[in-house]
């Protein structure tokens, strides 16, 4: 195979399970043989220690990293040892720069490895996102194999699904592993049921599955991690004498584990240990070994599960009710009635916000436009068939290309907006900081701005490394991340593109929206538009260039735009990669005097005061900053700014007549604004935008895009509570009725081209 050097990873894998439950002894030897399975010498096994019921054992495989990874002659020999008492660890004999960098990759991988999930899950876990990081050159056979790693059967139309996830995932590599597993018809509990010959009998997993749609199984569901923790934090609140927990796993998208000891006061048994398996299929009960017992509780285990169509995360409760029912035991009111409440994913329990709850909102209405979008492409696709369609020529052609785009987009965005919620859901975090999740930027490798000298794999590198520490919501401004530089990508001949970060001037953007839709007629999820009305006297480029160095004069301020020429301008006052989470602004203007400037414009004097406090209301139900619109202290300020962009793409041919290359505080550089982006090296400063309306809302000569940190302030959805569009739909409502006449509007605005 060409190897020149050998590097040994030992990496043990921690349960925070005090035992092992009897269907991971099985499962541990069926993956010993599924990985002897492997053909292709890029993983090959070794040898196997078995599973012992302390959870003792380990797995020896070697794995050769591909060209993908960019490191050639090396083979890893990974050893898992598995135990219920030992420290997640990870050792390198040598000290060598390529061991380092692959240790570095190992420890991320084991660092984000959840000890609740069980060994299974974790050998699983570890495994797949080794092969996402190190990408070897995998046959079909091998990735059918991996595919199924911990099952009997592995459908065959899934086979192509880890490939696509492992070389072509969008945003986010942390849940790769739930990803490539969840889509398989049988779980590894079901497989160990229909094993065992024991109380859980095949019987339980047929009707465990009846009524189940194979389809749901494609769904990393938000709700699902909702209704786990929902059901843990209620049992966790009951100070009940009859339960113990010992120990309860998070739901990770595929399964979760929960433990506790069972007590019942004067009767044949005392105390019986057990764990409740839940998965996509199924929920099972599992008794601890070496435990004597009479026949009663094997009996009482078998009968619960037998039950028919009871599955998933949500069974919990109500899985622990008829345990204790099927045993016999008499539980305290308060705690029967715990038991006896549905797990409501819409229901919030302690510790997840409201905020939270319209972030998922906004994730739902992502799916329902998918569903929307579908619905347009089959009504195309039936045009198109039968031969007669009521389209102009080609029409059906370019709609259904752009639809087919949009999809893709619409989907990379819900999937990176799954993983963001679901994070945020289990680290109970939903700030801006929060603990490190390791995402993953995959950027094609083509011409753009942003990438000139630097190449796809450092820009994606720069990328990952900016968004460390931000938290769940990382997942969701990496795809932002993403989507900025494929637009780049995707304009870069005739266009040049300029990056403008804002937070406290938002409500007035929107209010200036709000205004252009009336008067342009512009479509309703048009971008915020950070100029509107001209000054009196025609302001030029050359205008701003006499006030450079004074970019904060309100004549420069009045159309000139603050704007970075790359989202890694470094040299920038704003660079985007740090400013797009939390947004930047300057404190030393009031932003209640732009407004009520603006307003006396759009309706009369008398009127102003009235709908001022109006809109700072909409603004303050929607989350917006409005402390700086308040005339006096009183208004709330929003305790975690909320970053936005706005991605500003200006023609080649009229780029000169409208930008500038600049130092800080908008001093003029000597380049030309063509010479500083197309060719420096890299573009890596700030220049100076005038942004005059009637250029720039012309999209034959201007595209604006909008970038928000959260999925919520995207979302365009009006019946989404403190959505974007349920903003601008307030606005709309609030100030339409009070605005001039459109002739009038546009002499005060100065619109006229």
């Amino acid at each position: 195979s060409g190897v020149v050097n050998s590097t040994r990873l030992v990496v043990e894998l921690k349960s925070s399970f005090h035992f092992v439950c009897r269907m991971e002894i099985p499962s541990w030897q069926h993956m010993e043989q599924q990985l002897q399975q492997l053909r292709s010498g890029c993983i090959e096994w070794i040898s196997t220690e078995p599973l012992d019921e302390r959870g003792n054992g380990s797995i020896s495989f070697t794995l050769v990293p591909g060209e993908a990874f960019g490191v050639q002659a090396v083979m890893l020999e990974v050893t898992v040892l598995s135990s219920t008492i030992a420290k997640a660890a990870l050792r390198l004999p040598e000290d060598k720069e390529t061991e380092q960098e692959l240790s570095d990759i190992v420890a991320g991988i084991v660092g984000n490895l959840d000890p609740q999930a069980g060994l299974i899950s974790s050998f699983r876990s570890l495994l797949l996102r080794l092969v996402a990081e190190l990408c070897p050159e995998l046959d079909d056979s091998d990735i059918a194999v991996i595919g199924r790693l911990g099952r009997q059967t592995a459908p065959a139309d899934r086979t192509p699904l880890l490939r696509l996830q492992s070389h072509h995932s969008q945003a986010t590599s942390v849940a790769l592993s739930l990803e490539s597993d969840d889509d398989e018809s049988e779980s590894d509990v079901d497989m160990e049921r229909a094993n065992s010959g024991s109380a859980n009998s095949s019987e339980a997993t047929a009707s465990h599955r009846k009524g189940f749609d194979p389809e749901e199984e494609d769904k990393v569901s938000v709700e699902d991690v909702m209704r786990w923790d929902q059901a843990v934090k209620a049992l966790q609140s009951q100070e009940c004498w009859n339960l113990a927990i010992t120990s309860c796993g998070r739901w990770d998208g595929r399964e979760a584990l929960f433990g506790a000891t069972l007590r019942n006061e004067g009767a044949e048994w005392q105390e019986v240990a057990i764990v409740i398996v839940a998965t996509k299929t199924s929920i099972c009960v599992e008794l601890k070994m070496n435990q004597a017992l009479p026949d009663v509780v094997p009996n009482a285990v078998a009968a619960v599960n037998l039950r028919e169509g009871v599955r998933g995360p949500g069974a919990l409760r109500s899985t622990l009710r008829d345990l204790y029912k099927a045993l016999g035991v008499d539980l305290p009111p308060y705690f029967q009635a715990c038991l006896d409440e549905t797990e409501d994913c819409k229901a919030q329990t302690e510790g997840t916000a409201s905020e939270l709850e319209c972030q998922i909102a906004a994730v739902d209405a992502l799916q329902e436009q998918l569903g929307v979008i579908a619905n347009q492409l089959a009504h195309f696709s039936e045009q198109d068939a039968g031969g007669s369609s009521k389209y102009p020529e080609g029409f059906v052609a370019q709609e259904t290309k752009k639809l087919k785009k949009t999809q893709s987009l619409v989907k990379a965005e819900k999937e990176a907006c799954d993983k963001a919620v679901c994070e945020s859901l289990r680290f109970s975090c939903q700030t801006t900081g929060g603990p490190k999740v390791p995402v993953t930027v995959n950027l094609a490798d083509l011409p753009s701005q942003s990438l000139r000298g630097r190449g796809p794999k450092e820009a994606a590198g720069l990328i990952v490394s900016a968004l460390s520490g931000h938290g769940p919501w990382a997942h969701y401004a990496a795809f932002q991340f993403s989507t900025m530089v494929q637009r780049e990508q995707e304009l870069q001949k005739d266009f040049h593109c300029f990056y403008h970060s804002y937070n406290k001037s938002a409500l007035l953007y929107e209010v200036q929206a709000v205004v252009a839709r009336e008067l342009f007629r512009l479509p309703k999820d048009f971008p915020p538009i950070p100029r509107l009305a001209c000054p009196n006297g025609e302001t030029t480029l050359e205008t701003l260039r006499g006030l450079g160095g004074r970019d904060h004069n309100p004549t420069f301020r009045a159309l000139g735009l603050s704007a970075s020429c790359s989202i890694f301008a470094s040299q920038s006052e704003a660079p985007p990669l740090t400013y797009f989470q939390g947004g930047y602004s300057c404190d030393d203007l009031s932003f209640r005097a732009l407004l009520v400037t603006f307003l006396k414009k759009c309706c009369e004097e008398s009127k102003v005061n009235g709908l001022l406090q109006e809109i700072l209301s909409i603004g303050e139900k929607h989350e917006l900053t409005t402390s700086s619109y308040a005339e006096k202290a009183g208004h709330t300020q929003n305790p975690t700014l909320s970053g936005y962009m706005l991605q500003i793409f200006v023609r080649k041919n009229i780029a000169a007549k409208y930008a500038y290359a600049s130092q800080p505080m908008g001093t003029p550089i000597g380049s030309s604004i063509e010479a500083y982006l197309d060719k420096t090296p890299q573009a890596n400063g700030q220049a100076r935008v005038l942004f005059h309306p009637p250029t720039f809302l012309n999209e034959e000569k201007v595209r604006l895009f909008h970038y928000c940190s959260r999925p919520l302030q995207s979302c365009t959805a009006t019946s989404v509570k403190a959505s974007r569009g349920s903003l601008v739909e307030q606005l709309r409502k609030a100030i339409k009725p009070h605005l001039r006449d459109h002739k009038e509007l546009v002499e005060l605005l100065s619109l006229k081209v």
